[in-house]
C-alpha cells in the first residue's frame, strides 16, 4: 500500500487534488489505514493519470466521471463530441475575430 503522498509524487498530482477527486467519486483510495490515513495501490496509477490526460483535453471533471463508468463505444462517442465542441468553439473564436 502507498500513502497519499507517495501516491501524489508518483502521479504528480497533489495530496490536495486526490482528495478532492475522491470526495467527488472520481477514486476512492485503497482503504484507510487503522489511523484513518488514505492508501493506495499502484493499480491505481493508470486510473489518476487518465483523469489527468481527459482534464488537459478539456474535459471537465463531470464529464470524466461519466466517462470513466461507460464502455469503450461510448467513451468513443463522448471523445467525438468533444471535440466536435471546441470545433464549433474554435470557429466562433475565428468568426469574432475576423468581425
Amino acid at each position: 500500500m502507498i500513502s497519499i503522498g507517495q501516491f501524489a509524487k508518483m502521479v504528480q498530482t497533489s495530496t490536495r487534488t486526490l482528495r478532492f477527486y475522491e470526495s467527488i467519486g472520481l477514486i476512492t483510495s485503497s482503504k484507510r489505514e487503522s489511523n484513518n490515513y488514505r492508501t493506495y495501490d499502484e493499480k491505481q496509477i493508470p486510473e489518476v493519470m487518465r483523469i489527468k490526460e481527459l482534464q488537459s483535453l478539456g474535459f471537465t471533471l463531470d464529464e470524466i466521471k461519466t466517462i470513466i463508468k461507460v464502455s469503450h463505444d461510448d467513451f468513443k462517442k463522448q471523445i467525438i463530441r468533444k471535440l466536435e465542441e471546441v470545433d464549433r468553439d474554435l470557429n466562433e473564436l475565428r468568426h469574432r475575430k475576423d468581425r
